[in-house]
């Protein structure tokens, strides 16, 4: 296994691409903790910025077409291109106050002490990170590690159709729906 120092590049490729396609047809927005949503937008009205910020995981169930939440776990930023994303300077405006889904990239997913990183990373792909490869990276915070195990938690027994009151909230269609199925 291979143990590498992360570097930014400053290519923006992260900032560029907030919205992913997780699963096919479900798009998601770059990860934000409930507390972390009154600072990005107050951030965003402090510089006269424009943000989108939706649900993204909630428990709840959807009756008759409607969901009906019990409670919002997790939001999304949903602009395609991050708002405090500087295109002259390729850097980001708010970078000591930024998100804590900005600070793990390009770490996609720990599991096990092993580190999956993004593949549309310029800096993974400089250093033969192919998608989904598994390294274990110098320097991860603790604190990183275990806001991945909590996030990992929410995508298995959370968002899964094996769970009746997981509700995802996808941007491709603009709508709360249930759980994915497990992959086998």
């Amino acid at each position: 296994m291979s143990v590498l120092s992360f570097r930014c590049l400053r290519c923006g490729e992260c900032c560029r691409k907030l919205r992913k396609e997780h699963d096919p047809g479900v798009i998601q927005g770059l990860f934000l903790f409930p507390k972390e949503v009154k600072l990005v937008e107050s951030l965003a009205k402090k510089r006269g910025l424009t943000i989108s910020i939706k649900p993204q995981q909630a428990i709840g169930k959807i009756k008759h077409g409607k969901p009906r939440l019990k409670r919002i776990i997790s939001y999304q930023i949903a602009d395609p291109t991050c708002p405090f994303f500087d295109e002259k300077t390729n850097a980001c405006t708010i970078y000591d106050e930024r998100p804590t889904a900005c600070r793990a990239f390009p770490i996609t997913w720990i599991k096990h002490d092993t580190i999956v990183l993004a593949p549309d990373c310029t800096w993974s792909r400089k250093h033969g990170a192919k998608p989904h490869e598994r390294l274990l990276i110098e320097g991860i915070d603790e604190e990183l590690r275990s806001v991945s195990r909590i996030v990992s938690y929410v995508m298995k027994n959370i968002w899964v159709d094996s769970s009746p009151y997981g509700l995802g909230y996808n941007l491709r269609i603009n709508a709360w729906q249930r759980g994915l199925k497990k992959k086998e």
